[in-house]
């Protein structure tokens, strides 16, 4: 089994599928060479075939503090939340570089937007208002790709915070 934090890494069948998930709840950190944090809510992601790699997807303007953090260290903490379930995983990364979206982008973050606003108005939130959250000002939309390197459960419950692997 590879461990967490090894040039080896790779998220499991199990890990990668529900990563896949288009409406959780995307919410990246990063930090300063004096451990301030900055966050800041992703617009969608996208998972690489191999399982390795991560492209998440930002308005520049809201997340110009993560991206300052990301070009002088390369620090990234990623947590995807179901909001049906609070089931949750958190990936880290030490690798993360802003970059210009692919073309095919701008179609994952418009998709990634109807299915987060469609999965959480059944729970009675105003779609204008998850609407509002996830549009960026501009068209100013920023790719940030990492590896992750390590991944842990979210999940409320007796193994939060617990690593998990391949095997998962």
């Amino acid at each position: 089994m590879t461990k967490p934090n090894s040039p080896d890494f790779a998220l499991g069948a199990q890990d990668a599928a529900f990563l896949r998930i288009e409406h959780l709840s995307i919410v990246a950190a990063s930090r300063s060479a004096d451990n301030i944090p900055f966050m800041s809510r992703a617009l969608g992601s996208r998972l690489s075939t191999d399982n390795r790699k991560m492209t998440l997807f930002f308005s520049a303007a809201d997340a110009h503090g993560l991206l300052e953090h990301i070009k002088n260290n390369g620090m990234i903490a990623a947590v995807f939340a179901l909001p049906s379930t609070h089931q949750a995983l958190q990936l880290k990364g030490s690798d993360a570089k802003a970059e210009k979206p692919l073309k095919s982008d701008s179609k994952l973050v418009t998709s990634y937007r109807q299915a987060f606003v469609e999965h959480l108005k059944k729970f009675g939130y105003s779609p204008s208002l998850i609407g509002a959250l996830l549009t960026p000002e501009s068209e100013d939309i920023v790719a940030v790709t990492f590896t992750p390197s390590a991944a842990f459960s979210q999940t409320p419950g007796p193994n939060a915070g617990h690593a998990v692997g391949p095997t998962r």
